[in-house]
């Protein structure tokens, strides 16, 4: 229900500027997603982030990109030392720099380069297409095709240099040439509101944002641990807790947990006691209201990280003089879960970081992300995953350091990755052998035994304290557990034949 009426107001909103686009390569309504050739994440995010007028002519100046050039950079005056590569900023993606719309119709792709489109061109029409490499182009092809589920029209645009150039009469560019790279292309695979980040895409694929990152199921358990250590002030935290997912609400906005908490905290002062461990820490049970909100804001970094941008680490006390910087990087884990992510992790910490290419002008760039700074002295560096949430930061500013991961993640009962902290062990019959239901409850359990085997039943903590325990029926259990408070807890069930062990959640 939620994204029918998300989709539903953006039909309303936007069905005017869809049909008014007519051939213009350039919505600044939209934010378009790319990928390069068969890329397994996007390549290229395209955006406007301020116009000008100009006597009858509009200007839309595009989102800009971090390149790590070494010897030459494109579109660059400077000339770089081979053996020396730095991270330049402010660099142009394949639109250029900014979108010309001139008052005769015709649109400019420009700075550096100057690429001239004619959005009404007739059919064999022909025209210079850019000037440094003497480009022509012309118009091949006119006929429709079904764009993002709509009846559209293509124009089909050929260059003297035998690249092609795909324009949707409803959409923009469809396809368009990385020149002198062996006819390799951009494909239009995804269209978002610019005015926002959403739950849904306007049309096709949508970048996962806030809204899937924080998208938690009830039931769901993940542990996080955070290290935060000064020696210049002496002291150090850590935090062991695990989290479990009771209740859910969504609003329009935002997102509201129930979470069930257990909790190992330790805080140490003194020059000798730098290195907290919680390891000797006893759990404290709680539970909170934890809300994610304003989940489709511009302001949200989670949501504005696109590859490529460039992200100053404003950690520094004197963020003036930064010259610590970082890009952004979209990969896929050996699973096929994306990440949106910054920085190299320290050698010191565990976290496997998945591996990838980011951007298409360095496509066998090994690290997942670029770090240009002094790693001994300051480093910052995240990473937020589709189905994980935020799954760790890492920031080091001189004689601070501080270290969040999440370090467990269970989801229908499977463990995703590591182990909760607070928890059970394997069964040992077969999870069809007992039927326990519903779960989640609000009052009463019904365990139903269609082998009649003889047992007893458990309701414990996830620390294993006893709650409740009764036999086990040879037909069916109902059990009354209304003296229960809210939270997660484990059914274990122990019979002659073997043991069941199985999450229960009272809400």
């Amino acid at each position: 229900m939620k994204n029918f009426f998300f989709k539903y107001l953006f039909f309303i909103f936007y069905s005017g500027v869809l049909f008014a686009q007519n051939w213009t390569p350039f919505n600044p309504n939209y934010r378009y997603n790319y990928k390069i050739d068969s890329a397994n994440v996007v390549t290229s995010v395209v955006f406007h982030d301020s116009s000008k007028v100009f006597i009858g002519d509009t200007v839309f100046y595009l989102n800009r990109v971090g390149r790590i050039c070494a010897g030459s950079c494109p579109g660059f005056s400077i000339a770089f030392t081979p053996t020396a590569p730095a991270l330049v900023t402010n660099m142009p993606q394949f639109m250029q720099r900014a979108v010309h719309k001139l008052s005769n119709g015709d649109v400019t792709l420009s700075d550096p380069l100057g690429y001239v489109f004619k959005p009404n061109c007739a059919l064999n029409q022909s025209w210079i297409f850019e000037t440094t490499f003497s480009l022509s182009a012309s118009c091949v092809s006119i006929g429709p095709r079904n764009v993002f589920g709509t009846n559209d029209s293509i124009k089909t645009i050929v260059t003297s240099g035998a690249d092609t150039i795909e324009l949707s009469k409803s959409f923009g560019i469809l396809r368009f040439p990385l020149f002198n790279s062996s006819h390799r292309y951009y494909k239009l695979v995804g269209i978002e509101a610019s005015a926002s980040y959403d739950s849904i895409a306007l049309y096709g694929y949508k970048v996962p944002n806030a809204w899937d990152f924080y998208n938690y199921q009830v039931g769901d358990i993940f542990c996080t641990d955070y290290f935060d250590q000064s020696t210049a002030g002496m002291y150090s935290t850590c935090k062991k807790t695990q989290f479990g997912v009771i209740s859910k609400t969504i609003t329009p906005s935002s997102y509201t947990y129930k979470f069930d908490v257990y909790e190992a905290a330790k805080n140490l002062y003194g020059l000798s006691q730098i290195s907290a461990n919680c390891a000797d820490v006893p759990y404290v049970h709680t539970s909170t209201l934890v809300t994610y909100s304003s989940l489709n804001s511009k302001s949200k970094l989670e949501n504005l990280m696109y590859p490529g941008m460039v992200v100053y680490n404003h950690s520094l006390s004197n963020p003036t003089f930064n010259p610590f910087t970082n890009v952004i990087s979209f990969t896929l884990d050996v699973n096929g879960v994306f990440y949106k992510a910054v920085g190299i992790r320290p050698n010191n910490f565990s976290t496997n970081f998945p591996q990838g290419n980011y951007l298409p002008f360095s496509n066998n760039y090994s690290l997942a992300a670029y770090y240009q700074g002094n790693l001994n002295q300051v480093y910052r560096s995240f990473l937020f995953s589709e189905k994980f949430g935020r799954y760790d930061e890492h920031i080091k500013q001189f004689e601070l350091r501080i270290d969040y991961q999440k370090t467990c993640f269970t989801r229908n009962n499977i463990n995703l990755f590591g182990n909760p902290y607070v928890g059970i062990g394997e069964n040992s019959l077969p999870d069809n052998a007992l039927l326990v239901y519903p779960n989640p409850f609000n009052e009463h359990l019904t365990i139903r035994n269609g082998a009649g085997m003889n047992g007893l039943i458990k309701i414990t903590s996830l620390l294993g304290e006893e709650i409740f325990s009764t036999p086990l029926s040879s037909a069916e259990s109902s059990i009354d557990l209304s003296h229960l408070s809210k939270g997660i807890y484990f059914l274990m069930i122990d019979t002659e034949q073997g043991d069941l062990k199985r999450k229960i959640i009272k809400e």
